[in-house]
């Protein structure tokens, strides 16, 4: 038995004694495992998303190595069929006990927080980057390099005069050289050929642009735009390019009456499956959205963007030269506040023709 093979799985047969029905002793698969990898990366679907590019890099610079990602169960979805992950784990109570028993060569912790900086500081492992917790509750950086954006994470003002992206951040705290540092997001053939049939059916016409609006965005901070300003952005794409518009939508959530109404929306639905949802979004020309987890998503597939700042720091986010960002004109942008008694607050400063202008920018074809 050989245990040191990369896809030695320790509680079931690997996949080529599925598929080809060999032993160790005359595996021609066998390759000697690398380095042992754990990822601690728990939320949100957004942050997780724009993460999975390090994989990339961990890849290239440890060869052959075994990458074993802890994330939230909701988050597990979005790392199925990433090639450069080998193990992926919901985290919870089973998780718990199983890295308490594991040891790994190298730790990184992502998350400025507290339940994945403990549960970092107490997995053995002969190197840790990133996050950490010391005895007295507070957050520490386990190497150097960590430490400007725990700062960042401190003080709002360093956190607003960052020119930094978060992937040059991470690629600094990792100590990785990555030249693509978009997304992954892998979909399969049914996942593609359910897009396909969502089209059909709503008897889409090639020949005009399909523009994506993602309508939602996280609770934490008041980033989504006014759906009144959508609705209006709406009537000018399909007067001025004769664009059709496909809306995206949260679990659960009901589709606007006043969208309901017009012959040129293609409404998406409210699908709790998060792959699903990927599915559709990839067939779009263009995503207007503000920064969320739809943003991430249209960048793994290399869509076309335009992106809505207001509390959120818009120095963080890289587009990939695949869009533009449209910011609010306000001086306090990247606040990171929870709410604002400002009126009308950032969001509503950006106006319908100002992204209308972004989008023709961006040369649909």
């Amino acid at each position: 038995m050989k245990f040191n093979c990369k896809y030695f799985l320790g509680d079931r047969p690997c996949r080529f004694h599925k598929e080809k029905n060999v032993k160790c002793e005359f595996c021609q698969f066998y390759v000697r495992q690398g380095k042992k990898i754990l990822i601690i990366k728990l939320a949100s679907l957004g942050d997780v998303l724009r993460t999975t590019f390090i994989v990339r890099g961990l890849n290239e610079k440890y060869r052959n190595s075994h990458i074993c990602w802890l994330t939230e169960p909701e988050c597990v979805p979005l790392l199925e069929k990433n090639s450069y992950i080998d193990r992926i784990l919901p985290y919870g109570l089973n998780s718990y006990t199983q890295l308490l028993v594991e040891k790994f060569d190298i730790l990184i912790n992502l998350d400025v927080d507290f339940r994945s900086a403990s549960l970092a500081t107490l997995v053995e492992a002969k190197r840790k980057m990133g996050f950490g917790m010391d005895r007295n509750g507070r957050m520490v950086a386990f190497n150097s390099r960590a430490k400007e954006w725990l700062n960042m994470s401190l003080w709002d003002d360093l956190k607003k005069r960052n020119k930094k992206t978060y992937q040059e951040i991470m690629c600094e705290i990792i100590g990785i050289n990555v030249e693509d540092k978009s997304p992954i997001v892998s979909l399969t053939d049914e996942e593609l050929a359910f897009a396909k049939v969502f089209l059909k059916k709503n008897n889409f016409n090639k020949d005009f642009p399909l523009i994506g609006f993602n309508l939602e965005a996280g609770k934490r901070w008041p980033k989504a735009w006014p759906k009144e300003y959508f609705l209006e952005l709406a009537g000018i794409l399909n007067k001025q390019l004769k664009a059709n518009v496909l809306i995206l939508r949260a679990p659960n959530s009901q589709l606007d009456e006043r969208f309901a109404g017009l012959d040129f929306i293609i409404d998406g639905g409210a699908h709790p499956d998060i792959r699903e949802f990927a599915s559709l979004l990839n067939l779009v020309d263009l995503l207007v959205t503000a920064d969320t987890f739809a943003l991430h998503v249209a960048l793994a597939f290399g869509k076309k963007v335009v992106v809505l700042f207001g509390p959120t720091s818009p120095q963080e986010v890289d587009v990939f030269g695949k869009g533009e960002k449209v910011v609010a004109p306000l001086d306090c942008v990247g606040c990171y506040r929870n709410n604002c008694s400002k009126t009308p607050n950032c969001l509503e400063k950006i106006s319908p023709h100002s992204v209308f202008e972004a989008i023709k920018r961006a040369d649909l074809g």
